[in-house]
């Protein structure tokens, strides 16, 4: 059960041809491969699977909508607004994460004899950076205010304890396109 689908990528985050039923998929295909991936690495197997359950439940407890569709709390004195995984404004750091796989993955095309770039006739090709940086930096804050909302709320989420991977520290600090 995925918590964003393919309306979350409009505006800032837009796929091109996103209605078609080829690009739907391949995104429908991503979403089911990254979004438990991410969440897995965030929130641990325990508490993951904890939340999985718990939005099976009728009703949902708060603590899982309020981590799933954000809340306001409080964090060392100040209130802080969570925007949650999924939301009506269509903002998500799964979202964010998603789209920067899918950019990165469609930067060059697998064909028989290899790989490829396609080839501009009437246009130039630019880097997909100056879209995949903002996704990465957006999705980045985000992660990082999931931590500080979890850690508020540590009697809600006692199955947490804040991930130390390598790759959860490189999804909390933001990049450039310069990779420095």
């Amino acid at each position: 059960m995925a918590l964003i689908d393919i309306t979350y990528f409009i505006g800032e985050r837009h796929i091109a041809n996103v209605s078609s039923p080829s690009v739907a998929e391949n995104i429908i295909d991503m979403i089911a491969i990254y979004e438990p991936e991410l969440l897995e690495a965030l929130l641990g197997i325990d508490l993951y699977a904890d939340l999985l359950e718990g939005l099976e439940q009728d009703p949902i407890e708060a603590r899982w909508t309020d981590l799933v569709d954000g809340t306001v709390f409080i964090y060392r004195g100040q209130k802080v607004r969570w925007i949650g995984l999924r939301n009506a404004q269509k903002r998500s750091p799964l979202a964010d994460f998603v789209y920067f796989k899918y950019k990165a993955d469609n930067v060059e095309h697998t064909v028989g004899a290899g790989n490829m770039q396609s080839n501009a006739e009437n246009g130039t090709i630019v880097s997909p950076m100056g879209k995949m940086v903002p996704a990465w930096n957006s999705m980045s804050a985000s992660l990082n205010t999931l931590f500080c909302f979890i850690e508020s709320r540590g009697l809600d989420y006692s199955s947490w304890t804040r991930p130390r991977s390598s790759f959860v520290k490189s999804l909390l600090n933001p990049v450039n396109s310069f990779n420095i």
